[in-house]
């Protein structure tokens, strides 16, 4: 981890299977109590973010990205001032779009598959 800057990134998935999903950048509340929620976190770096979550993204949306997204710019390359409120409203978008269920099912899998949730266990 020396040298580069890490972003803990607090997910949750809610309900039941095909309900939202909902991801909460730098979430500093413990886990619910709630059985039907399971959250995690997921440590990343920008670089990951971007080329994993975000470039994927961006080009699957093709022009429905500049809609969706624009008031929600993603983080500027070289990590200038203000990345980590970039990312986290970015982030607050995205989670929005799934949770509102505006995203094809491929990019939520492709979210929830960025995230690496927690193994289910039986209830």
């Amino acid at each position: 981890h020396s040298g580069h800057t890490w972003y803990l990134l607090s997910c949750s998935v809610k309900g039941l299977p095909g309900t939202a999903m909902l991801l909460h950048p730098w979430d500093t509340q413990e886990e619910h109590a709630d059985n039907s929620q399971l959250t995690w976190r997921a440590p990343r770096r920008l670089s990951q973010i971007r080329a994993d979550l975000h470039d994927p993204i961006k080009e699957l949306l093709q022009e429905r990205y500049a809609v969706h997204f624009a008031d929600a710019p993603f983080a500027r390359h070289g990590a200038p001032p203000g990345t980590t409120a970039r990312l986290a409203a970015w982030l607050r978008r995205l989670a929005l779009l799934v949770s509102n269920r505006t995203l094809s099912p491929l990019l939520v899998a492709r979210t929830l598959v960025f995230c690496k949730g927690p193994p289910l266990t039986d209830p």
